[in-house]
């Protein structure tokens, strides 16, 4: 108990604060990886089965919740986890806070529904899940490189961007995870385990 809430407490004490030191600018969001990896994967889909039927409501209520502090049309001073520090207030750090939760709830309230609507699906979003570690890691080299290159060739538009960003930054690093498998096998796992399958 101790342990969350002082990485709770390091989350609100560096959110906005560090975002131009290396190492340390996602600091804030270390209380979300850790209560994601508090959760155990079979109590988390035994909860989204017995709820599944309110998961439409959560998630209107989170997108609801989290259009709030970002300040869609409102003007709200919202701080992002990675934000400068001369935006930083307490009402910006509290309001970015619910504002990143609430779309954290959004995003599992999405998956649930989708994978009950498409049960065919559920195998390929659970693949992701168990290579979500992968992707965050190395997902960066992938979307950056994409958008530069997008902008080179003088394509700006935003959509195209985002989706063919979003799928290069997820297959690439899958595909990164799938050659470390064979030829690097310590680049996703540390010496005394074998590497993921």
């Amino acid at each position: 108990m101790f342990g969350m809430a002082s990485k709770g407490a390091l989350c609100l004490l560096t959110w906005s604060a560090l975002p131009e030191v290396i190492f340390l600018a996602g600091l804030p969001l270390i209380i979300f990886v850790v209560i994601g990896a508090a959760v155990r994967v079979g109590s988390a889909v035994c909860f989204i089965e017995s709820v599944a039927s309110r998961w439409l409501a959560v998630m209107l209520m989170s997108v609801a919740g989290s259009a709030v502090p970002l300040g869609l049309g409102f003007g709200l001073n919202s701080s992002a986890p990675t934000g400068l520090p001369s935006e930083r207030s307490v009402e910006g750090v509290v309001l970015g806070t619910v504002g990143t939760g609430a779309g954290v709830i959004a995003t599992i309230a999405l998956v649930s529904l989708v994978m009950r609507a498409m049960p065919q699906i559920e195998s390929t979003l659970s693949s992701f899940g168990r290579h979500s570690n992968h992707i965050f890691l190395s997902h960066i080299i992938f979307t950056a490189g994409i958008r530069v290159a997008l902008t080179v060739t003088g394509v700006d538009s935003s959509a195209f961007h985002l989706v063919v960003g979003l799928l290069i930054g997820v297959a690439g690093p899958l595909a990164v995870e799938r050659l470390a498998r064979t030829y690097a096998p310590l680049l996703f796992s540390p010496p005394w385990r074998k590497a993921s399958t």
